[in-house]
């Protein structure tokens, strides 16, 4: 199996999070990401089968084919070049329907995505139901995106969940992480990104339940680093053109 594990935005040094996780996923808000220079600075230094994911930002969430939406739209695939990512994440909101109007929007969105060769992702927050949205992902050829840790995971070679509920009180559990393993341990892909504080506990227990291995990760190591690795990489406005 192929496992990405990683967090939905990045704190701290790119440096330092690459050893730690294999993915990381980035919400394309401007001015809220580094410039593109920088981003492509973390390709750059990426280890090798480090995956980058693009998040569409909260501007995309209607697929509105406006001036406004259009322009968060030319952002987001602008990060994903910079990134060199291989997923684009599409988060859709109430008016991205099962009616006629969101349909289109969707397909015409997902075409243009799938055109530069990105896999595309999407995590209905419509009035969909899961049939519905299991239904026009295939017939988009896109990827459903659930939390497998409370669901089961849509069907196809490749699984791409978002985990939010991460045992109680933000702890790993034994049997939320057995039952994410089984979910995902007959997929040929698994890419997860996990919201709150355990997702290297996660990463390292569901390495282990799948049996493919543990990512370095040295943390004696990075507490000695020096405190410029400890601020935030410094946000900046989009590179137009990048």
């Amino acid at each position: 199996m192929r496992l990405r594990v990683g967090q939905s935005g990045l704190l701290g040094h790119f440096g330092r999070y690459a050893r730690q996780f294999n993915l990381l996923e980035l919400r394309a808000e401007q001015g809220a990401l580094p410039r593109a220079p920088r981003l492509r600075e973390f390709r750059a230094e990426a280890p090798e089968g480090f995956v980058f994911s693009v998040l569409s930002g909260r501007a995309m969430a209607e697929l509105d084919p406006s001036p406004e939406g259009e322009r968060a739209l030319e952002f987001a695939e602008k990060v994903a070049q910079a990134t060199g990512a291989e997923w684009f994440v599409l988060q859709t909101g109430l008016r991205v329907s099962p009616g006629r109007v969101g349909r289109e929007r969707l397909a015409r969105v997902a075409a243009r995505l799938l055109a530069a060769g990105l896999r595309v992702g999407w995590e209905p927050r419509g009035p969909w139901s899961h049939e519905q949205a299991l239904t026009f992902a295939a017939e988009l050829g896109i990827t459903l995106v659930r939390d497998v840790a409370l669901e089961e995971a849509p069907p196809g070679a490749a699984v791409y969940t978002r985990v939010r509920a991460v045992g109680s009180g933000g702890r790993v559990t034994s049997g939320m992480t057995e039952r994410l393993a089984e979910r995902l341990f007959d997929r040929e892909e698994a890419f997860v990104v996990v919201e709150g504080a355990s997702a290297k506990e996660l990463r390292r227990r569901l390495a282990l339940e799948l049996d493919v291995g543990e990512l370095e990760a040295d943390d004696d190591a990075e507490d000695e680093e020096g405190a410029e690795e400890d601020a935030l990489d410094d946000p900046g406005e989009s590179e137009e053109g990048a």
